[in-house]
């Protein structure tokens, strides 16, 4: 057992991350009584742990770990008893672009921490961070893709680009046909009498 506190974005065992943030650590709790008896300070080790959902700062969980918290957080817990160094199970929120400092503070203070737990947050959850919740979330989704909002941008306006070339070489194309049709001479008209017709001549002639 370490007091190293250990700090994870949680991960269900089938692969999918809540955003659910949790730290594990050891807290020295004063024991009333036994102090009061000895006239002594007398304090003892108790694991904690810290449930932190991101965007519910009204659901923060911080209490003494229990049986089930283990299973529940088997990684954290795991790591935690191993004395492995405390550490985000995912990309820190600072790295999301250029912010200013006091924005990842507030971030952080509303459970954001890595740009994980941002990108795959529900839009109900984020609306309180802020008028730019969605924009951010839409970042934070860009990165983990490795683009920006100026590579997408650039993209629209290729495709754009593409499809006005296509446009113009159909125009050019109809444009074409339409002048060839028109340059093309046509069938002169015969002029003159019209030809005889000998079925009627042979009538005319013909003994009553």
């Amino acid at each position: 057992m370490t007091d190293t506190e250990f700090s994870i974005s949680h991960i269900h065992q089938d692969g999918i991350d809540t955003g659910t943030f949790i730290s594990i650590y050891t807290k020295a709790i004063r024991m009333n009584r036994q102090s009061d008896e000895e006239g002594r300070e007398i304090y003892e080790d108790r694991v904690y742990i810290k449930i932190e959902p991101p965007g519910q700062t009204k659901s923060i969980v911080n209490r003494p770990i229990k049986d089930d918290d283990k299973v529940r957080f088997k990684a954290g817990w795991d790591k935690f008893e191993s004395g492995k160094e405390c550490q985000e199970g995912g990309t820190p929120i600072e790295r999301l672009g250029d912010l200013p400092l006091s924005r990842y503070k507030e971030l952080r203070a509303t459970g954001f921490r890595t740009i994980e737990q941002l990108a795959n947050a529900p839009d109900s959850k984020i609306g309180f961070i802020g008028p730019d919740s969605l924009n951010l979330k839409k970042q934070a989704k860009l990165f983990l893709a490795g683009q920006t909002e100026d590579s997408v941008k650039l993209q629209e306006l290729e495709a754009e680009n593409s499809a006005m070339k296509d446009e113009m070489a159909e125009m050019k194309e109809m444009l074409e046909q339409l002048t060839a049709a028109e340059a093309k001479p046509s069938t002169p008209k015969r002029r003159g009498r019209p030809p005889k017709n000998d079925t009627a001549d042979h009538s005319e002639d013909s003994p009553e």
